[in-house]
C-alpha cells in the first residue's frame, strides 16, 4: 500500500502577513512583531528554549 504525502506550505510572519495566508491554502505561525492576535510577555524563538517553543507552535498548527 502506497502512502500519499501531502505538501504543506508554511509561512512564518507577523500579524501583517496573516491577510496573505487567509487568501491561500497554507499554514501560518506568528513569529514576529507586530502580534495583534497574541499577548507576549516572555516568549522567544531564540536559543534552546526558543527552539522548543517553535517546535510546539509548529505541531499545534499542523
Amino acid at each position: 500500500m502506497r502512502h500519499e504525502e501531502k505538501e504543506i506550505t508554511l509561512i512564518l510572519g507577523s500579524s501583517n502577513d496573516r491577510e496573505v495566508v487567509l487568501t491561500k491554502d497554507c499554514q501560518f505561525i506568528l513569529t514576529s512583531f507586530p502580534m495583534n492576535e497574541r499577548l507576549v510577555f516572555n516568549r522567544t524563538y531564540a536559543g534552546y528554549r526558543g527552539s522548543l517553543t517553535f517546535t510546539e507552535d509548529l505541531y499545534d498548527n499542523l
